[in-house]
């Protein structure tokens, strides 16, 4: 296992937590020396400080970095959360938010293949924390039902990501074959 970041501050703060494996690296020139390596990549809260063509050159980049069959994680603010644009915009290094649906859109582009999207759901672990789970189950079942009113209960709406928390999830596959 082995980490990056651009920031120094970033990179010292995790060898001061154990993380021993990591350096300060620009994940653009870093990932190029790597083809077909690597059976999954993390890129935990990146995308949405890249510029939209960067996001695609990223993608690309990791995907041909994946081994066959590797598997990619990402991590951003969800714009379609409640309070999406406060989520999106609450780094002023920030340059783009994405939906549940645009993140799969851009991981399908980018040639991923089972493309997944899931929200950071409440975990129990006490009383409270089960009281406040308890509590977004039904703010949840209620902003889908709004979603529902809003858009009708056409097919298209089955397909779409209802997912409300304020920060996601996305996995994705590359191909069992040639990356390349």
């Amino acid at each position: 296992m082995r980490g990056i970041d651009l920031s120094k501050e970033q990179v010292e703060q995790a060898r001061k937590k154990g993380i021993g494996n990591i350096k300060k690296a620009d994940l653009f020139k870093y990932l190029l020396k790597f083809t077909n390596y690597f059976q999954m990549i993390i890129a935990n809260d990146i995308i949405e400080h890249l510029k939209k063509d960067e996001v695609l050159q990223f993608l690309n980049l990791v995907y041909c970095s994946l081994a066959p069959g590797g598997t990619v994680l990402v991590s951003a603010p969800n714009a379609q959360s409640l309070f999406g644009s406060s989520t999106v915009f609450v780094d002023f290094t920030h340059e783009l938010g994405f939906t549940p649906e645009s993140l799969s859109q851009v991981l399908r582009v980018s040639n991923f293949e089972d493309v997944a999207i899931y929200g950071e759901k409440p975990i129990i672990y006490d009383f409270r924390s089960a009281i406040r789970a308890g509590l977004w189950w039904c703010i949840e079942n209620i902003l889908k039902l709004y979603m529902t009113i809003e858009r009708g209960t056409g097919r298209g709406l089955w397909k779409r990501y209802n997912i409300f928390e304020p920060r996601m999830f996305a996995i994705g596959r590359s191909r069992t074959g040639n990356n390349s």
